[in-house]
């Protein structure tokens, strides 16, 4: 496939038709056109995120966060976001990664949502960490899904925790049981029933 690697951005889309943008020229932000099969979402997230820690001088600090949010894990802090669209039997791979940043670079608005590899004690040339993710990519297209699945419940950041979720306009909150590696999240709301939501149509509601 094709690599695209932006300079600066300024108009990136994320999950959810969210804004994604690098005005500073301090983030990464890419895109990858692949074979629509040859990668799962979550192999895309498990990925970005090892590239991500082998950046920091503390890898076990970050974490993935359903679907495809590589955090900080003690604040949930967003550092990369992974967005994958099909079109005509090719998958369009966005990744956006937080480089370079300080604080005061993110909007007032995500200030508290967001930190950088930099905020983390990593010092990650762009381009470096753009061959380092294509790297990451490649060995995970030739690992088998079940080790995809292990791989990402190591990294996830949900499971056992209590969240609230929107889906469809509605908002379910509940004990985070286990996540699909085809990417739906399992819920167990107050009443005991256990509610299964698509990460195509779901967001998390940041507390």
């Amino acid at each position: 496939g094709w690599m695209d690697i932006a300079g600066r951005q300024i108009a990136g889309r994320g999950r959810l038709g969210r804004a994604w943008a690098d005005t500073g020229e301090d983030g990464l932000a890419m895109t990858l056109t692949l074979p629509a099969r040859a990668l799962s979402s979550v192999g895309v997230g498990v990925a970005v995120c090892k590239a991500v820690a082998a950046g920091l001088p503390e890898p076990a600090v970050v974490g993935l966060r359903w679907p495809n949010d590589v955090v900080e894990r003690e604040s949930g802090r967003k550092i990369a976001g992974v967005l994958v669209e099909v079109r005509d039997r090719v998958a369009l791979v966005g990744i956006g990664v937080n480089v370079r940043q300080s604080p005061e670079a993110f909007p007032a608005e995500v200030r508290l949502l967001a930190t950088s590899m930099a905020q983390l004690g990593g010092a990650a040339d762009r381009i470096l960490l753009a061959a380092q993710i294509a790297r990451a990519l490649d060995a995970v297209s030739a690992a088998p899904p079940q080790e995809i699945a292990r791989q990402a419940t190591e990294l996830d950041t949900l499971v056992g925790t209590r969240r609230r979720f929107r889906c469809d306009g509605e908002q379910i909150g509940g004990l985070v049981r286990a996540i699909d590696p085809d990417g739906m999240i399992d819920v167990e709301c107050a009443d005991g029933r256990l509610v299964r939501l698509p990460a195509e149509t779901t967001s998390l509601v940041h507390e």
